[in-house]
């Protein structure tokens, strides 16, 4: 099986890809490809990670994962091939993201398990990046009441570099496909996005590929776009 995690980053329109993923998840089922909603694993594969403690699951934990979280219907055709789950916080909570002063410290601990999760599986890591002079104040802001040096854990502004954080998927679960966009670019790399996560090519129909385009365009200016994109396909 395959399994796809979407592990943020933070404040990176991690919900609104939730969203947009859960309206093709009834089409998708059909081809054997799972986008269930997130109730059903987010509690679920925190708890997982947490029993871990560092070390091994137990050779049943990636089966009993995979019941809960596909629930009844699981086992009818066509059986599940493409599991895709999202979480913005995979990784950590805002309140950790410079913890110990180390930006994302938690990287390589947090991949490991979600790899060991379901070792026998493939595994797809998908991240979107944002520019940290916008990342930080979005991540101070969403913490309550500390002074923004406790935030930064010693860390320097000007040397949050995102590049330590892909190495450092990379190294860990070197086996994993990595696919990595930049959050200012998902008005126009939505779909792929999307589809790189469904797992389908440009010719198979989705919906939802446009929702970051809605989100900032007038309603009249959004029609002419579909109109446009109608008339005119790629």
């Amino acid at each position: 099986m395959q399994i796809v995690y979407h592990v943020g980053a933070n404040f990176t329109d991690g919900d609104q890809l939730v969203k947009s993923l859960m309206l093709n998840a009834r089409t998708f089922r059909a081809h054997g490809i799972a986008i269930p909603g997130l109730a059903r694993y987010r509690k679920l594969i925190h708890e997982a990670i947490l029993g871990l403690g560092g070390g091994a699951p137990a050779p049943d934990t990636s089966a009993i994962l995979l019941d809960a979280i596909l629930g009844e219907g699981a086992d009818t055709a066509p059986p599940v091939t493409r599991l895709v789950m999202s979480n913005s916080t995979f990784i950590c909570y805002p309140m950790r993201i410079f913890e110990k002063g180390l930006f994302y410290g938690l990287t390589a601990m947090k991949m490991r398990a979600l790899s060991m999760l379901f070792p026998e599986d493939e595994i797809e890591i998908h991240l979107a990046l944002r520019n940290p002079a916008t990342f930080i104040p979005a991540g101070y802001d969403s913490v309550a009441n500390i002074p923004f040096a406790r935030f930064m854990g010693g860390v320097d502004p000007t040397e949050v570099r995102w590049s330590t954080v892909v190495e450092t998927i990379r190294t860990t679960i070197p086996r994993a496909r990595l696919v990595v966009w930049c959050n200012e670019d998902t008005p126009l790399v939505w779909e792929a996005v999307m589809r790189s996560m469904i797992g389908v090519g440009d010719g198979v129909p989705i919906e939802g590929g446009h929702d970051i385009a809605r989100s900032i365009m007038s309603p009249e200016g959004f029609a002419r776009f579909t109109d446009y994109l109608g008339t005119h396909p790629p």
